[in-house]
């Protein structure tokens, strides 16, 4: 029933995210980042996302990640990064998952594994990402089947009895 306003929506985000919710210190980052209804502030979309991050905003984990990878607007740091994908990552994030899933495959930030990419790939696929199917039909044949047998024990547990 009204009417779109984006530039009323980042006033109201920007109120709400000041009383600390996560959600809103969220979408009023992803408005500073991408410009709707306020002027692209990619160091104060930054500043939002580092404080839901410390609530454990999965999304804003995410997003936070993403600038660390690139270095773009902050130092990169691929040990972070994977950190902060992880962290979404384990809270069901699909592109935090798949993110993880390419820095475990090339080992950045951390040792390279192919089992635990596989894994990632595979709960990304699961979680509907658009590119996970095409990662998983692309790193299947380079496991070795100690690779498969650690990923498989944690992608099937033996049921307990």
């Amino acid at each position: 029933g009204t009417p779109r306003d984006i530039k009323l929506a980042g006033a109201w985000f920007s109120e709400a995210a000041k009383g600390g919710p996560p959600a809103a210190l969220f979408a009023a980052g992803r408005m500073y980042d991408l410009g709707e209804g306020v002027p692209v502030n990619q160091q104060r979309a930054i500043a939002y996302y580092k404080e839901a991050a410390l609530k454990s905003d999965a999304s804003a984990e995410s997003a936070l990640a993403t600038y660390f990878y690139a270095g773009d607007q902050v130092p990169q740091n691929f040990v972070t990064a994977r950190k902060l994908f992880n962290d979404a990552a384990v809270q069901g994030h699909p592109d935090a998952m798949f993110n993880l899933a390419v820095m475990a495959a090339r080992g950045e930030g951390g040792d390279k594994d192919l089992s635990m990419a596989f894994v990632w790939f595979s709960l990304a696929n699961a979680s509907g990402h658009p590119n996970a199917a095409a990662a998983l039909a692309a790193i299947g044949p380079t496991l070795t089947a100690q690779d498969r047998s650690k990923a498989n024990a944690i992608l099937k547990p033996p049921a307990k009895s």
